[in-house]
């Protein structure tokens, strides 16, 4: 006897109904999936929450603490983990990221964001490059007087109570000048006349030494700004600029890299420096 189309859709939805409540008592947190009829595509059902655990473990931990950073590393070390390191002193753990041959899916990670300390962002805020009044740059460096220190040309310290001194003290004045030549405290207004700045009582600080760590974990450092001026209106404004700004950078993120380097150095992780995206 010849089945009508619709017996024989009925008999199929049958049979796929079956297959699929069979397929459902099997579910297990490692095999939460379902062939579902039509095309036969394979679908993810999202029965995890009903199961004794999920299928895999996933999710991103992010700290600005770097005990804690290595804690959650040590928590979830596993073979073909890998940490990086970024110039923007960022670091990413990748548990799962597996290697050529089993790729992992990447998706359990752990971010390290430091902070700068609060003298080191002064540093940035406050002094480098940023143009500044008389009045300005004595306060600032009063208000940071314990990591400071002031020098000369030649490199010999002045005393801070005497360099702060000299910069109250500092005058303006319009002197004859034949000369292209440029210093750190003249700055020229015409082919015949320049524009010097005096300080009664000695010879004025040119650069500023500031001493600090620039995150909680890494070692002192000495940042040394140049102090250079120009004239407005009669008014002298200060630009302190740290110099080897960019080496200093880089020394910087070299040592966050060994440190976390000497820090993981038992676990499984391999620390690079940069960054991994997909």
């Amino acid at each position: 006897m010849t089945q009508s189309k619709e017996s024989i859709e009925h008999l199929q939805q049958n049979e796929a109904t079956k297959s699929i409540a069979d397929q459902i008592k099997n579910l297990t947190p490692e095999n939460p999936y379902v062939a579902l009829p039509g095309n036969y595509e394979i679908k993810k059902i999202d029965v995890e929450r009903n199961l004794s655990g999920l299928s895999r473990y996933t999710g991103n931990f992010d700290t600005f603490d770097l005990d804690d950073f290595i804690s959650i590393a040590n928590d979830f070390d596993q073979s073909g983990s890998k940490c990086f390191v970024s110039k923007s002193m960022a670091a990413k753990c990748i548990f799962n990221l597996g290697s050529i041959e089993y790729p992992g899916h990447g998706d359990l990670t752990c971010s390290f964001s430091p902070e700068r300390t609060s003298e080191y962002q002064a540093i940035i805020n406050y002094f480098n490059e940023e143009t500044l009044t008389q009045k300005q740059i004595i306060d600032n460096c009063i208000e940071y007087a314990d990591f400071i220190s002031f020098s000369n040309k030649e490199g010999e310290t002045i005393e801070f109570s005497m360099a702060i001194k000299l910069l109250r003290k500092i005058d303006v004045k319009q002197v004859s000048e034949n000369s292209s030549e440029q210093q750190s405290y003249k700055a020229a207004s015409s082919a015949m006349e320049s524009v010097a700045i005096d300080s009664e009582g000695g010879e004025l600080p040119e650069y500023i030494n500031f001493a600090c760590k620039p995150y909680s974990f890494l070692n002192n450092r000495i940042f040394k700004m140049r102090i250079t001026h120009k004239i407005n209106d009669n008014k002298i404004l200060f630009k302190p600029k740290i110099q080897l700004l960019q080496e200093l950078k880089q020394d910087i993120q070299l040592e966050m890299v060994s440190l976390i380097k000497e820090r993981l150095d038992h676990l499984e992780v391999s620390v690079i420096s940069g960054n991994f995206s997909k």
